[in-house]
């Protein structure tokens, strides 16, 4: 079944009520464990006698990256969505496609004729992005169309929702080639 919702939504700025973010505690342990582990190498840097030039620039670059990594995996990566119905992951990918499939990718969305041959059309940049989520065990599928302006890619269609087989048989049928869920 397909639901759709507002253009002024994208798809990762709404919330789907049966997406929940949980925190990841593997990658808030790892991110802990590098930001101390650069703190710690922080430390050690002023504590070195200043003759000993080289040791203290590598273990000053040290510790800045390890800072940086830390707070990346506890800003960035420490949530996860989930669906909340089968409890499995959700991810995100995009496909990208050449302005010349607009009027194509536009009537799929409107007729919700979704066309494997179009996909197959997707190549590395363009244009046109079409934004999906996906959870790993195909029961959840949403996707949106945007079209790159200015310096934005802005939604030119609204968010589009399955669930069920709807969306295990359109992500085997669409999405399949040219994705692999891990």
């Amino acid at each position: 079944m397909m639901y759709a919702q507002n253009m002024d939504k994208t798809i990762f700025s709404s919330h789907y009520p049966d997406i929940a973010f949980k925190n990841d505690i593997l990658n808030n342990i790892v991110g802990g464990g590098f930001l101390f582990l650069g703190i710690l190498l922080f430390i050690l840097t002023f504590e070195m006698h200043p003759l000993t030039a080289l040791k203290f620039f590598m273990l000053f670059v040290c510790g800045a990256i390890f800072v940086l990594w830390g707070i990346y995996q506890l800003i960035w990566r420490s949530k996860k969505m989930i669906y909340r119905p089968t409890g499995s992951i959700i991810k995100d990918y995009s496909l990208f496609f050449d302005n010349k499939y607009l009027n194509a990718l536009i009537n799929m969305f409107e007729k919700e004729a979704w066309e494997k041959g179009l996909i197959l059309e997707a190549c590395s940049t363009g244009q046109l992005r079409l934004d999906f989520l996906i959870s790993l065990d195909k029961e959840f599928l949403a996707m949106q169309l945007f079209r790159y302006v200015g310096s934005l890619y802005i939604p030119i269609t609204s968010m589009c929702y399955f669930v069920g087989d709807d969306a295990s048989e359109i992500f085997g049928s669409l999405l399949a080639p040219h994705i692999s869920l891990k």
